[in-house]
């Protein structure tokens, strides 16, 4: 928890100061965070309980994930409240244990307190570290990290992003930066996993994806860059290639970046990542485009997609 909290706190510091928001104006805010699923967690403790009985070896008794998550919930957002002196609405706070998707159920929730106008502004994002050297051990046991002996698996990163997110009209009417627009998200639930030795034929992600691009609000604007959850592992990247199968010519020739080549793997962060990385380029115009779709996929099943656009040309 140490080291998720002290990217949280950097993260959230940067965030405030360049939003223009005063600490002891953030108590109209909502605070959203995206954690680790745990879905490691578990499958490592599934093939521990296998090889047990298979061995005719008793079981050990494993951390309890949903005792681990009670316990993030009681301290992490009060003690980041505490290290960062930002205090928040306190009944629009929450913690998502979604991984890599979970950023897109985060967004999700905050537009709808926007909408309904609970909140005047809502701080979204995600932070995760694959540092750990016994997540690292876990990692390597099932085979997901690039080694010598390993071509295909990622290489594990940590960070924190976060996003304020506003209604137009209370962004300008405190001249706040408004740096660009957000779409409805999209998010999928895949039947099956990374473990669960079926084929991953791609079509909940392209679901999930065709719903953000045929917006009817975003009717006749072309998605120019994706920016997505690939990682170097072959799982992903059979799932994306068959999406881009099944699209066609929805997303045309879109660029693609994948923050994971700069950053390496950062789980619960990666979209939100993506989503910053959208947004600068929209602003200081080097994604050569003025829509950007932002996408991620987690080995449990969960995908998510939103278009992030500029301020420039028709508006949505």
């Amino acid at each position: 928890m140490a080291r998720s909290l002290r990217l949280a706190t950097a993260a959230l510091s940067d965030l405030m100061g360049y939003a223009g928001q005063e600490a002891h104006d953030a108590k109209s805010l909502g605070l959203l965070l995206n954690l680790d699923h745990g879905y490691f967690h578990q499958c490592q403790q599934a093939r521990q309980r296998q090889q047990a009985e298979q061995l005719g070896l008793p079981t050990k008794d494993l951390p309890d994930l949903e005792e681990e998550r009670e316990r993030y919930r009681r301290r992490f957002l009060p003690r980041l409240e505490e290290l960062s002196g930002v205090t928040f609405h306190p009944r629009h706070q929450r913690l998502f244990f979604e991984g890599p998707a979970g950023f897109f159920s985060a967004l999700e929730e905050a537009i709808r307190k926007l909408r309904a106008r609970e909140l005047d502004g809502c701080v979204v994002g995600g932070v995760d570290s694959y540092l750990d050297p016994e997540l690292l051990r876990m990692l390597l046991g099932l085979r997901m990290l690039k080694t010598p002996d390993q071509p295909v698996g990622f290489l594990p990163g940590e960070g924190a992003a976060l996003v304020l997110l506003e209604r137009y009209e209370h962004a300008a009417r405190r001249s706040a930066r408004i740096e660009s627009l957000v779409g409805t998200p999209g998010v999928g639930q895949d039947s099956h996993h990374r473990f669960s030795g079926k084929p991953n034929a791609g079509g909940t992600l392209a679901q999930t994806l065709r719903g953000c691009i045929q917006q009817p609000e975003l009717r006749g604007r072309r998605v120019g860059l994706t920016i997505g959850s690939l990682n170097g592992n072959e799982w992903r990247a059979r799932e994306w290639g068959m999406s881009l199968l099944t699209l066609g010519p929805e997303l045309g020739d879109a660029r693609q970046w994948h923050p994971a080549e700069s950053f390496g793997e950062t789980g619960a962060a990666t979209a939100a990542f993506a989503t910053c990385m959208a947004v600068r380029a929209l602003q200081r115009t080097y994604a050569r485009t003025e829509d950007v779709l932002v996408w991620a996929s987690g080995e449990d099943g969960r995908k998510g997609a939103v278009r992030i656009h500029s301020l420039h040309g028709p508006q949505p």
